[in-house]
């Protein structure tokens, strides 16, 4: 199996959407896809082909971007286990390593674009994971200083984009802060992008539920990483501080349950609504009571845990 030049632009979008705002229901059916697609010797082959051809070369990145898809697509389907009796899984980490290849390629991350970041962005999701002893901070690290070089911190309305692009750009902008907050939630540690670094505006749904949970989730995201730079910051907090983030969190809540639900909701929308309730939920419940207990004389958890 060969991916000639007219599919990569068709592969480089779906790149882009599993990276940004793929619907869930949508995301079992990319993965069974893509790990067939990915267990061929020939598709490595033919991608290193096409990278080293000058004449009608696909844009910058969208090799790295292709690859580092498949190696999300076999991590997952690795893990789950779910597709073995469909196809034979491929290594993930003959995909990884590919990635990083191409990725160093097209001048990552000293020269990074669009497809660079989304490439990099997908690379560096395992390293939240929970329960390393040791987690590698440079993907992550690495990944914010270069989408920071590329303006992705302010927001796009002034260049001279179109709306589409526009909210690419806020959506990635916004899914790199929540894997800065995933890695500080996992490993214990204050987030590196500070709660007043960016003036990225938030994304509209549209009445759309998958983009609504989106939108909720940047908005967790947020409070979480204001909380974190409270509880690790090297001032204890007050009680006006989490009287405060206590307020945003249930604001939070309050605007979820108040939506306004369709009567008729498919498989995919209810788990999206519960979705949006859990998230919310699980803001005040996990980060802001144990901030009550530790003004009222009780222990935190050791960080480990």
């Amino acid at each position: 199996m060969l991916v000639g030049l007219p599919l990569v632009p068709t592969l480089v979008a779906v790149g882009n959407r599993e990276s940004s705002q793929l619907p869930l229901h949508n995301r079992s059916f990319l993965m069974a896809k893509l790990t067939c697609l990915c267990n061929s010797q020939r598709l490595t082959d033919s991608f290193i082909g096409i990278r080293d051809t000058a004449i009608s070369a696909p844009p910058g990145g969208s090799l790295a971007l292709i690859a580092a898809v498949c190696f999300i697509a076999a991590c997952s389907a690795n893990a789950s286990g779910d597709l073995k009796s469909v196809c034979p899984v491929s290594t993930s980490s003959a995909w990884k390593v590919l990635a990083d290849q191409l990725l160093s390629s097209n001048g990552y991350p000293r020269q990074p674009n669009l497809n660079t970041v989304r490439a990099a962005f997908l690379l560096a999701l395992p390293s939240v994971a929970g329960g390393r002893i040791h987690p590698g901070p440079g993907p992550v690290c690495v990944l914010l200083r270069a989408a920071q070089s590329l303006g992705l911190h302010r927001d796009p309305s002034s260049v001279n984009l179109s709306p589409r692009e526009m909210d690419s750009h806020r959506v990635l902008c916004w899914v790199i802060h929540g894997l800065d907050v995933s890695y500080s939630v996992a490993h214990a540690l204050p987030p590196l992008i500070h709660a007043a670094a960016t003036d990225v505006q938030m994304i509209e749904h549209n009445a759309m539920s998958d983009r609504k949970l989106i939108g909720t989730l940047i908005r967790v995201n947020s409070l979480i990483s204001t909380i974190f730079q409270t509880v690790y910051g090297i001032h204890q907090p007050t009680g006006k501080d989490i009287q405060e983030l206590d307020e945003k969190a249930n604001t939070i809540c309050t605007d979820d349950y108040s939506t306004q639900t369709p009567p008729e909701m498919n498989t995919a929308e209810k788990f999206i609504t519960m979705s949006q309730e859990c998230v919310a939920t699980k803001c005040s419940s996990s980060y802001i009571n144990p901030i009550y207990d530790q003004l009222n004389g009780r222990k935190l958890p050791d960080k480990k845990h």
